[in-house]
């Protein structure tokens, strides 16, 4: 076999180093456009974060405001001795704010004086004696500021998972006497999560300081989600 020439294997060196080197340069291409992509991904979903975060305030403010002038009104109708005489009260108040699923007044007891979910006379569920339900009802009642709310819990009386959103009527001592609370179905009520542009598997949501999500979407499995914390083992929770 006759031997190549030094030029011969010199431009065969040549071709092999140009190969090498298209591929590494196609490489290096896709290393620096998928870092690229991966950055516009993280300030996409960092915006996507900050937008979330303002419209999940403004949403609980409006509603914490609008109970307000609503616990005034009740008070004056005096709600505690005459429940179902603020049944008009909150009905035209949860058609305002089509979001909540349900609107009740309890007294500072725990017991449940109206709830616009159960027509009137139908037995009101009666959670006193349910530790998991008056504890948080308890801080709640307790809470100085204008509003709390409560992590999600499966409601008995709308049948869907939901969160609380509690108001409490102060007399002009600073007594409590008596609590609004707004039922947020998590399906339904948390309606601007649902309307966010997401990326492909992606998931949005609201985490609570202790662990438990406020709300989630998509969610396919509520009680998975939002009967346990992320990172322990699954809470007992109130009916």
């Amino acid at each position: 076999m006759p031997s190549r020439s030094p030029f011969s294997r010199l431009l065969r060196r040549a071709f092999y180093a140009f190969v090498a080197a298209g591929l590494l340069g196609f490489v290096a291409l896709g290393i620096i456009s998928w870092d690229r992509e991966q950055a516009d991904e993280r300030k996409n979903l960092s915006v996507l974060s900050g937008f979330l975060a303002s419209a999940t305030q403004a949403f609980f403010d409006d509603l914490g405001h609008g109970l307000d002038p609503l616990g005034q009104l009740l008070q004056q109708i005096d709600v505690v001795n005459h429940p179902e005489a603020a049944r008009a009260a909150l009905e035209k108040f949860q058609k305002r704010y089509p979001q909540v699923g349900a609107m009740a007044v309890i007294d500072t007891s725990g017991r449940m004086l109206i709830n616009t979910a159960l027509p009137p006379g139908a037995p009101l569920p009666d959670y006193r004696h349910t530790t998991d339900y008056m504890a948080p009802f308890q801080a709640a009642l307790d809470d100085p500021g204008l509003y709390t709310i409560g992590r999600p819990e499966y409601g008995q009386v709308i049948g869907e998972w939901r969160f609380p959103f509690r108001y409490t009527m102060r007399d002009e001592q600073g007594q409590a006497l008596f609590m609004i609370q707004a039922a947020i179905p998590l399906g339904t009520g948390m309606h601007f999560l649902r309307n966010l542009s997401l990326p492909p598997n992606s998931l949005v949501g609201i985490l609570r300081e202790d662990g438990f999500q406020q709300a989630r979407w998509p969610v396919d499995s509520p009680d998975k989600v939002y009967g346990r914390p992320l990172n322990g083992p699954r809470a007992a929770r109130p009916a």
